[in-house]
């Protein structure tokens, strides 16, 4: 029986020890496509299709990414493909997407967010299909490689001496030792919490 995913219709077929599934836009789609491939018989239907779409490609660099990734980069992925298939259509085939469709996806981006939050979409997609392209033969050249759009930062802010001895006069303890390990050794968070003994044991050479 179809399942609802997002706005579109995932319908599933299961049959000797294999599972089919494809995306559709209507409920109805789905469901004469399932009734199609029980009809089918068993040599057709180990018959594999050569058939890849949108949402395919996606799901497998998604399940490569949740276990290469770490979990921010995980998500932030998963989030590109959810805003990407808002504006185009998970079950169009690999070879339908187009350079000028992905330009389009990430023009609105760059309007309703920024162009650094469009680039970064762009730079995740950019992966994807580049993965796509060496392990499931996803057409070249890559069409989500599209023209950058212009980033607007603000700098980073860098609090004034004082602000850092006006905080460090309000904190506890510990915060006050974390503080002056940030002013002293000028290092990362991270690299804070990954010191070992032998890093700080200075009377031991």
């Amino acid at each position: 029986m179809p399942y609802r995913r997002g706005r579109k219709w995932v319908a599933q077929v299961r049959k000797q020890g294999m599972r089919k599934e494809k995306v559709f836009s209507t409920k109805k789609e789905a469901i004469e496509w399932e009734t199609q491939q029980r009809k089918l018989t068993p040599e057709d239907w180990q018959k594999k299709t050569n058939t890849v779409c949108l949402l395919d490609w996606a799901n497998a660099y998604l399940d490569f990414s949740q276990t290469k990734f770490t979990e921010k980069t995980y998500k932030e992925k998963k989030a590109v493909f959810r805003r990407f298939f808002r504006e185009i259509n998970p079950a169009l085939s690999v070879d339908k997407l187009k350079a000028f469709m992905v330009l389009t996806y990430l023009q609105k981006q760059a309007k309703r967010r920024s162009g650094y939050a469009a680039n970064k979409d762009r730079k995740n997609l950019v992966a994807a299909w580049n993965w796509g392209i060496k392990y499931m033969d996803l057409p070249t050249p890559n069409p989500c490689m599209v023209e950058r759009f212009a980033e607007k930062r603000k700098p980073r802010y860098v609090p004034p001496e004082e602000d850092f001895w006006a905080a460090y006069d309000v904190a506890q303890d510990q915060d006050k030792v974390m503080l002056l390990a940030y002013l002293h050794l000028a290092a990362r968070r991270g690299e804070l919490f990954r010191l070992k003994w032998e890093d700080v044991r200075f009377d031991k050479g």
